[in-house]
């Protein structure tokens, strides 16, 4: 019983540093390269635990809205995979739910947002593509 309580221990601990290891690209402080942008100004990435954590900032006045932390699902192209190329977060506001998803092109880490209003506010749902480089 000892024996397969360390194995299992063993194998936790391997996943959960194979996919801190996976995810690091993704690891940081990021900003947008259109500083005139009226959406998303900066994210940071991080591990938390055994998982990933995203906080976004939006362009707000006099100054950014932060939109909180969410959890940050990393993705390979097939399901044994182990390069996670690609990310996905959602954030719950009260007046609309937040979808990203994250990719990498050209060295810039490229978010796409969804944005599903519920306020019935009578705005659109959009769709946003912007392009980050890393941050300090």
């Amino acid at each position: 019983m000892m024996t397969r309580i360390v194995s299992l221990s063993m194998l936790a601990l391997l996943l959960g540093s194979s996919l801190s290891v996976a995810a690091d690209p993704f690891a940081g402080k990021w900003v947008n390269t259109d500083e005139k942008t009226d959406s998303i100004t900066r994210l940071q990435i991080k591990a938390e635990g055994d998982s990933w954590v995203i906080q976004a900032w939006g362009k707000c006045h006099p100054t950014d809205c932060d939109w909180g932390k969410a959890p940050l699902h990393v993705l390979g192209d097939s399901p044994g995979d182990k390069e996670m190329k690609y990310g996905l977060a959602h954030w719950d506001h009260k007046f609309a739910d937040a979808y990203i998803t994250l990719h990498f092109e050209k060295g810039e880490l490229v978010p796409e947002t969804y944005e599903v209003y519920k306020d019935k506010s009578g705005r659109s749902n959009f769709r946003h593509k912007e392009s980050f480089k890393k941050g300090k």
